[in-house]
């Protein structure tokens, strides 16, 4: 009778963790967009290897040889993007 109830428990527990993993996985995910830009001087050339950053995300990249960059936000992102370019 107490190993039929106990397994009767440890069923229900495995099904409610389950449960709660397979909400939590959807509640987790954030949809994402891919932002895409050009960094240029005030005089439109292209700045190579500026490092982009978004503020309180981990995300960031580099400008390529053309000045292009692509970044990864959340859709409702409502931050700021940091840029850092040094002159060698």
């Amino acid at each position: 009778m107490i190993q039929h109830y106990l397994y009767k428990m440890r069923k229900l527990s495995l099904l409610i963790l389950f449960l709660f993993g397979f909400i939590f996985s959807f509640l987790g995910q954030t949809k994402r967009i891919n932002l895409k830009g050009i960094v240029t001087s005030k005089n439109g050339t292209p700045i190579i290897g500026v490092a982009i950053h978004l503020i309180g995300e981990p995300n960031s990249t580099t400008s390529q040889i053309c000045g292009d960059f692509e970044i990864s936000i959340p859709e409702n992102y409502n931050g700021a993007l940091s840029l850092s370019c040094f002159n060698a």
